[in-house]
């Protein structure tokens, strides 16, 4: 009888009377999210597990490599670190082991489940809105990351340039521009984070873009002097402090277009 009430008004219905709003409250530290989100994949299989080996066949979410994808990438966007994202998805990608219990007892009652006519990708779609976690669809290419990786391109050689010269003549500006550099960078970074972009998206092109990476002192320093001095660009940049526009520009780009 459970089970057939159970498939009838759908996996949750007990949980749902007595389940308070508490998922509305959005966020988690960054310190808390690799601890949820452990927990809610370990979760979800379990609950596909029930679904797989109770429900008919026509009431089972489908998608689950594509939701997996979308879950993955989403919290790698969030922060999470790339070793912990890496064995989240071996572990939904893992074969299905049947569920255990009775398909007509009341363990199955207590699964949440997935609201009728959803796919998993809707439901991990659902609960991270719900937690203040941004969306990263799989698989769609962002003109976004794109005009970033573009600004960037262009940025690093000549704050190279304005960082070597600015050390054969000015050494108490070039520590300022070296640690302010750093930390102009690094807003481009939140900015990414902020926008859905992990560092497994953007660090092949922002990462190389700290100070201690983009300077190098020149071999000969009378040589790079003489260059410093016939094309004075790195000084317009330095006195107009044209690179102090980095992080708003990054955060520019990924504004565009968004609603």
């Amino acid at each position: 009888m459970l089970g057939r009430l159970f498939w009838t008004i759908g996996i949750g219905g007990m949980l749902a009377a007595i389940t308070p709003a508490a998922s509305q409250q959005p966020g988690f530290s960054f310190i808390d999210l690799p601890i949820v989100m452990s927990a809610y994949v370990e979760a979800v299989i379990d609950m596909r597990a029930a679904y797989e080996t109770c429900a008919p066949a026509d009431k089972r979410p489908g998608e689950w490599e594509a939701g997996s994808a979308l879950l993955t990438g989403s919290l790698k966007g969030a922060g999470l670190d790339a070793g912990l994202a890496s064995a989240l998805d071996a572990r939904l990608a893992a074969p299905i082991v049947p569920f255990a219990g009775d398909c007509a007892g009341e363990q199955v009652m207590f699964y949440s489940g997935v609201p009728a006519g959803n796919s998993w990708p809707d439901y991990h779609r659902a609960v991270l809105g719900l937690n203040g976690i941004n969306i990263v669809e799989p698989g769609v290419q962002d003109g976004r990351l794109d005009a970033v990786r573009a600004i960037v391109a262009d940025t690093l050689p000549k704050q190279k340039r304005m960082l070597v010269c600015i050390s054969l003549f000015d050494p108490q500006n070039f520590l300022a521009s070296y640690t302010d550099w750093n930390k102009l960078v690094a807003q481009a970074a939140e900015a990414l984070i902020a926008a859905g972009f992990g560092q497994d998206r953007y660090g092949a092109f922002l990462d190389g873009a700290q100070s201690r990476l983009l300077y190098a002192p020149p071999a000969d320093r009378a040589v790079a002097a003489a260059d410093c001095m016939a094309n004075k660009d790195w000084m317009d940049r330095f006195s107009t402090f044209a690179w102090y526009t980095f992080a708003s520009d990054v955060e520019a780009a990924l504004g565009a277009g968004q609603p």
